[in-house]
């Protein structure tokens, strides 16, 4: 008995020490060397782009919450089988995640992976970043190193001086060269300190200076406001507004739980408004909401949860699609589901 006593002592020290070692040990990565400044000049030439091909749609496939973990080798699987499977029957034009692509403890080694699975398929790519992502092991810093240096990868880090890791933006050209939709990310942070204690954290002033800096910039280098649409982890309490307004469009989807955004209004919703350009926003975060709705003329949309992996629903797993038509560049959005 006491040899069995001492035994289990000793495990639970060990798994203590197996878990609480990449917080107290966290690897930090190299901070962005872009830089930025609101007397900046916008320059289109410095923003990366993709083209549409003469007489096709462009598809974008949004893989959300794919949270890949070092205890769930399994669903882990099951989760990328799925985004290849997804992957290979839409044959996207660009994939983007909104999100929470690992979590949990020594997540380095799951996101390397992650990376590896992607670049496989040879089509340009991007993340944002979500509030776990960067919760033990490593910094978002070191999350934007990795991602920076893939092959096909377009993430940028983004300026030093505005807040987070992965505010950048990403052209979509007609094949006559000319831009007809900007693809705008940002970081929504982990959670921060307000009054009442610790929530979810909201986009900071800075990101909001950049943004209108972005949209103002295009307007202004092409002579003619450039429809945008928007990328983050963490929805916008706008989108709860949303959901208990009268005048809100149901367009499809459901809400299965709450909407867990910030407590409080970041100002971005009042400024996309404002500015008149970005017509979609896209988020995850929240497993078994799958909802789409119009608001005040913008189109909020949950990424459908990729896999089985944290908290899901068997009926709520897959990807969402987003189609730019050829012939009049209009937005279609559909949820994909296997």
């Amino acid at each position: 008995m006491k040899k069995i006593i001492i035994g289990t002592i000793a495990l639970i020290l060990i798994l203590a020490i197996v878990i609480t070692f990449p917080y107290i040990f966290k690897v930090h990565g190299e901070e962005s060397s872009s830089t930025w400044s609101s007397a900046d000049t916008y320059s289109i030439d410095n923003v990366p782009s993709l083209m549409m091909k003469e007489n096709e749609d462009f598809k974008i496939l949004v893989l959300s919450d794919l949270q890949l973990n070092i205890l769930s080798p399994v669903r882990n699987k099951k989760a990328l089988d799925l985004a290849t499977l997804l992957i290979q029957e839409q044959s996207p034009d660009f994939v983007i995640t909104t999100g929470d692509n690992v979590s949990f403890i020594y997540q380095g080694f799951l996101v390397k992976r992650l990376v590896k699975k992607l670049e496989s398929f040879n089509v340009p790519w991007a993340v944002t970043l979500g509030n776990h992502d960067s919760e033990a092991s490593v910094d978002r810093n070191w999350h934007g190193n990795i991602y920076e240096k893939a092959d096909s990868c377009m993430f940028e880090m983004g300026p030093v001086e505005v807040d987070g890791v992965g505010n950048y933006q990403i052209n979509v050209k007609n094949s006559e060269g000319n831009i007809i939709q900007s693809l705008i990310m940002l970081d929504s942070h982990a959670k921060t300190k307000y009054e009442n204690g610790r929530d979810y954290d909201h986009i900071h002033q800075n990101q909001l200076d950049w943004y209108e800096w972005v949209t103002e910039g295009m307007e202004k280098a092409t002579g003619d406001k450039i429809p945008s649409m928007l990328f983050f982890h963490i929805p916008l309490i706008e989108f709860d507004e949303a959901i208990n307004d009268s005048d809100t469009v149901i367009l499809f989807g459901e809400k299965n739980e709450g909407v867990y955004s910030a407590p409080v209004s970041s100002g971005l919703f009042e400024l996309i408004i404002e500015q008149g350009s970005t017509t979609h926003i896209f988020n995850g975060h929240d497993h078994i909401n799958n909802l789409s709705v119009l608001y005040k003329g913008i189109q909020m949309t949950y990424g459908t949860k990729t896999g089985p992996t944290s908290y899901s629903s068997r009926n709520i797993q897959g990807g969402t699609l987003i189609t730019i038509k050829s012939d009049n560049y209009e937005i279609v959005v559909e949820h994909l589901y296997h």
